[in-house]
C-alpha cells in the first residue's frame, strides 16, 4: 500500500477514534449538535494528518511537542466548525447570524479543550496519535 494511502487510512481511523472520545467528553455540553463533529471526525483526521504529519515526522523533541499542540487546536477548530454547521444546516437553526453560530461552536470547543483541564491529557494523546501514525506509515 502506498505511503500516502496508508497515511490517509490511518488518519481516518485515528480521527474516528478521536470523534468517539469527543462524544464521550462533550455530549452533555453540546447535546445532539455534537454529531456534526463526530460524523466529520474521520475527515478531520485525514485533514490534520495530511497537513501536519510531515511536520511532526520531520521534527524532533520540542518541535514534535509543538506540532502535536498545533494539530490538537486545528482539529478542535474543525470539530467546532462541524458542530456549528450541523446546528445550522441539519437542525435548521433559526439564528439571526449563521456565522455567530459557527463561531460560538468553535469557541465552545476551544474553551472545553483549554480551560476544563482536558488539555492535560489531550495534548499528550495528540502526540501519541502522531507517533502512532508515523510508526504505521513509515
Amino acid at each position: 500500500m502506498a505511503k500516502r494511502t496508508r497515511l490517509a487510512l490511518c488518519s481516518c481511523i485515528a480521527g474516528a477514534l478521536w470523534g468517539c472520545l469527543a462524544y464521550l467528553l462533550g455530549a452533555r455540553a453540546f447535546g445532539q449538535a455534537i454529531w456534526g463533529g463526530v460524523l466529520a471526525s474521520p475527515l478531520i483526521g485525514v485533514t490534520v494528518g495530511h497537513l501536519l504529519h510531515s511536520s511532526f515526522a520531520d521534527g524532533t523533541g520540542r518541535r514534535r511537542i509543538l506540532w502535536s499542540l498545533v494539530s490538537l487546536y486545528l482539529a478542535a477548530v474543525l470539530f467546532g466548525t462541524s458542530v456549528g454547521v450541523y446546528e445550522l444546516v441539519l437542525r435548521r437553526s433559526s439564528a439571526s447570524s449563521p456565522t455567530a453560530v459557527v463561531i460560538e461552536s468553535i469557541a465552545a470547543v476551544l474553551w472545553g479543550v483549554t480551560l476544563t483541564g482536558f488539555l492535560l491529557f489531550l495534548w499528550p494523546l495528540a502526540y501519541l496519535t502522531h507517533w502512532a501514525l508515523e510508526w504505521q506509515v513509515e
